[in-house]
């Protein structure tokens, strides 16, 4: 039987990589860091692919015009006798520039924007972390 130093039961064999000695940076991995950064760009991306999609079914409520506004009863009237007869009013007397025709709709788009805004804040303060961190940009992809 071979004999074995004392001195090389005590060492890791040379292929085995301690848990302390994996690189990380602002305490997380090469591997962290780019599945971060990636949902952080799928955020992104479906926040404005939901944002797109509303927008384009309010555009086909519109029709071909783009039409898609209306005003409360009686305030296109109003707003007629200001103009004079020359007013864009739809066929009931509204004027079509005011209010959204589709409230939840418009809620929706509200609340869409707001969600890409928020999306494209939580990926630049992540490039912030990452910049304070050290983390190198191939780490980011």
């Amino acid at each position: 039987m071979p004999s074995v130093e004392l001195d090389d039961l005590l060492r890791l064999p040379a292929g085995v990589v301690s848990p302390y000695e994996v690189d990380r940076r602002g305490g997380a991995t090469p591997e962290q860091w780019r599945r971060r950064f990636s949902d952080a760009r799928d955020d992104v991306r479906a926040a404005k692919k939901a944002l797109r999609a509303s927008l384009d079914e309010l555009d086909e409520m519109g029709g071909e015009k783009g039409n898609w506004k209306m005003t409360p009863p009686g305030l296109g009237q109003l707003q007629q006798q200001q103009q004079g007869p020359s007013g864009s009013a739809s066929p009931d007397g509204n004027q079509s520039t005011t209010a959204p025709l589709n409230y939840g709709l418009a809620n929706s788009i509200r609340g869409q924007k707001q969600e890409v805004q928020r999306a494209e804040r939580a990926l630049r303060d992540l490039e912030v972390e990452a910049n304070l961190a050290g983390v190198p940009e191939d780490w980011r992809h």
